[in-house]
């Protein structure tokens, strides 16, 4: 189990996207059914995955510790897709 508690950066951010920012590899599927078996709580009640993050809020995830980046490792963002050129943007006449 893994408790955090929101800062003011955190305020108005939706708890499905807080939960996997501080996860690694977490599937979606796997993340909704968390929600649904009462594996992720705020202040210690059952949360919905549309609850909007309020500062000073605790988070519980009973989630495994194979989910989560090891201890004292930087979590890294992941960078968005590029979008790919189309084959007729490529030449150019």
């Amino acid at each position: 189990m893994k408790q955090y508690t929101a800062t003011a950066n955190d305020d108005g951010v939706r708890l499905s996207r807080f939960v996997q920012s501080v996860t690694r590899d977490f599937p979606t599927s796997l993340l909704y059914k968390s929600f649904r078996n009462k594996r992720v709580k705020v202040n210690g009640k059952k949360a919905v995955p549309e609850y909007r993050i309020q500062a000073g809020d605790l988070i519980e995830l009973y989630i495994n510790d194979e989910f989560f980046p090891p201890e004292g490792a930087k979590t890294v963002q992941k960078a968005a897709p590029k979008k790919a050129e189309s084959a007729q943007g490529q030449y150019h006449l």
